[in-house]
């Protein structure tokens, strides 16, 4: 089959004693490839639906509108951006599938594994926790008797999703190429995770027997490995190397002093920025309504737009100027809250508390939910604080108060 054949082999890039990535060859899809005709008839499809929405709008600007038409006319323009870019989008990810543009990546380090897929100038993601992982794979991704040569490599987790993933608890890698090509690859996977620092992690052994429940897994291949069943002493949970928080232990007490972020960085920034675009238009509109001596009915539909801009913007500017103080002892788990909107605190008993993760909060960016720190209280409400800090703050954070308070690492 001509869409099987590829010169090139799989490249193995070491990021350090415990983090690498295993970079595959292009797919050489042949007459598979045409699939890409599908999204650029669809990509298509949009761009001309929103040419057609914006040709209204643009023809009252050119004639010189009133000022209430011309509000309408701009906010209906505005309203035709993010379809022309999703349908140039969906045209380009088409257009780099028929050309054989796309490859796999995985990328392992100390604490996720991540799957990640490229076409092209577009890439999508897939991770999963380190620990979660339960078992590597060759599988047949596409069941049909005349696609019996494609292959891929399934990573089974026992953890559900992370704050960018949208997926089942498994992950799949390199699917689509050669079957015999991808079980160097698993055996690879198998010899890393043994000499990097990851195998205090991953503790794997091989199965001869396959999967019996799973039809799309060989049963008999040496490519099949498990996670061991004998588990290992919780790790020590690690720094990340560029943090600005201050961990200091006196006994049994624990303590973070963790910084503001500011209001230039991160979350914060970006929250300005869309405060700021999201008032600047209505006002100056509601500039022009005023100066024209237009009805002043439609201030009050701006004024809502405006409105919106300040509590983005008072939100951004709470979260860029908070400071946070955690301590914990056995018995108590405290913390003080300092913003430029005053100070909050609360001591909340070890026995109280059920829970405490990294899970998602009720911002979101891009459509994607902002993580934070949880800790879940049994009869009272929970507590979410350090709202978009860096993941790995997060992941060491809990790691190192659940060790504290003596709570289950899964909690």
């Amino acid at each position: 089959m001509p869409y099987l054949k590829t010169s090139e082999e799989p490249r193995l890039i070491q990021d350090g004693l415990d983090a690498f990535r295993i970079v595959m060859p292009r797919r050489r899809l042949g007459s598979l490839r045409w699939v890409g005709i599908a999204p650029v008839v669809f990509g298509l499809g949009i761009l001309g639906f929103f040419h057609t929405w914006l040709s209204g709008p643009l023809d009252m600007l050119s004639r010189g509108a009133d000022t209430p038409g011309l509000v309408f006319a701009t906010i209906f323009a505005l309203v035709a951006i993010p379809g022309l870019l999703m349908g140039a989008g969906m045209l380009l990810f088409g257009l780099m599938l028929i050309a054989n543009r796309s490859w796999s990546e995985l990328v392992v380090d100390r604490r996720h594994v991540r799957v990640v897929e490229h076409f092209g100038f577009f890439r999508r993601s897939w991770k999963r926790p380190i620990e979660s992982l339960v078992g590597i794979a060759l599988e047949r991704p596409i069941p049909m008797a005349s696609f019996a040569e494609l292959g891929a490599i399934r990573i089974g987790t026992n953890r559900g999703k992370t704050d960018d993933d949208d997926g089942d608890d498994r992950l799949e890698f390199a699917a689509g190429y050669p079957r015999e090509s991808l079980k160097p690859v698993i055996e690879s996977l198998r010899r890393l995770f043994e000499q990097t620092q990851l195998a205090g992690k991953l503790d794997w052994e091989r199965s001869d027997e396959g999967d019996e429940d799973d039809e799309d897994v060989d049963d008999g291949e040496p490519s099949v490995f498990t996670k061991s069943a004998t588990p290992r002493a919780a790790p020590e949970p690690i720094k990340p190397m560029t943090t600005k928080i201050t961990l200091t232990r006196d006994g049994d007490a624990t303590a973070f002093q963790i910084p503001a972020p500011g209001l230039f960085h991160g979350q914060s920034l970006g929250l300005l920025v869309f405060s700021l675009m999201f008032m600047a238009i209505p006002g100056g509109m509601m500039f022009l309504v005023v100066r024209d001596g237009e009805p002043y009915g439609i201030l009050l539909f701006l004024g809502i737009f405006v409105v919106v801009g300040l509590a983005v913007l008072t939100y951004g500017v709470k979260a860029g100027t908070t400071r946070t103080m955690l301590a914990v002892t056995p018995d108590l788990l405290a913390f003080q809250q300092n913003s430029a909107f005053g100070m909050r605190k609360r001591q909340i008993p070890r026995q109280q508390i059920t829970g405490l993760t990294v899970g998602p909060s009720g911002t979101t960016v891009n459509d994607r939910p902002l993580l934070e720190l949880q800790i879940a209280v049994r009869g009272a409400s929970s507590e979410g604080m350090l709202v978009g800090r860096p993941v790995a703050e997060l992941d060491w954070i809990a790691a190192t108060l659940r060790q504290a308070l003596g709570l289950d690492v899964d909690a």
